[in-house]
């Protein structure tokens, strides 16, 4: 009576554990056809199909404004070019890996969320490491929010400027510095984009700055709250 005593609760456990991931199991089967052809589906598939294609690479001629003078300069892009920029949506896939390895989004969570009348996706994901790891969640979303926009306007800046004459965005860094200066709304003006598409990377990357430095002062005000037994 002692032993079985003993392994009743983790017997209990088990089973609990098996109707848990036996019912969950019976919703995914029963939704799994309805989702083949659902909107993220669709627009993941055509990210993965966006990609440079062999042996061909197609040169395209834009017209942007020489600001030192009244003539235009005529600046070539390739379509491998374009094709690199847009490979970067793929960066999405990584972040839902991580969401999807995390323990809030695991089977036990999304059966206790179901329960409590909401899902486990990726806004309360995003939540939860907000409320557990602030520092590293702000700080891996700056650090690759400064990288991938510093390339993407390098790209299609360093062109503009081999035709004028300049060498400011040969280097990366430099590139680099005008991305932060940019999200954080400082805007010095020494850096600056002379092509259509530099200054829509730069538009983009101001809408997102607001949106990353709203999240860091939170998180920095996070860390001088107290916490329930300090007060």
């Amino acid at each position: 009576m002692k032993v079985r005593w003993k392994n009743y609760p983790l017997k209990k456990n088990i089973r609990l554990q098996l109707f848990v991931y036996k019912n969950f199991a019976t919703q995914v089967e029963d939704n799994r056809e309805k989702k083949y052809f659902h909107a993220s589906f669709i627009i993941e598939f055509l990210i993965l199909c966006i990609f440079p294609i062999p042996f061909y690479d197609k040169v395209f001629a834009f017209q942007f404004p020489n600001f030192s003078s009244t003539e235009y300069v005529t600046v070539k892009y390739l379509l491998g070019d374009f094709f690199l920029c847009f490979m970067f949506l793929r960066i999405s896939f990584l972040i839902k890996s991580i969401f999807n390895y995390s323990q809030y989004t695991d089977i036990y969570s999304k059966r206790l969320c179901e329960t409590y009348g909401f899902s486990a996706n990726a806004r309360f994901t995003l939540k939860c490491f907000m409320e557990n790891k602030p520092g590293i969640t702000v700080s891996g979303t700056f650090v690759l929010t400064v990288l991938i926009f510093a390339y993407l306007l390098r790209l299609f800046e360093r062109p503009y400027q081999n035709e004028v004459g300049m060498i400011q965005y040969d280097s990366y860094f430099t590139a680099v510095y005008g991305i932060v200066i940019t999200t954080t709304t400082v805007g010095f003006g020494d850096v600056t984009a002379m092509t259509y598409f530099g200054r829509a990377i730069l538009l983009i990357s101001a809408v997102w700055g607001a949106f990353v430095i709203s999240i860091l002062i939170l998180a920095v005000g996070g860390l001088f709250n107290m916490n329930q037994k300090q007060t």
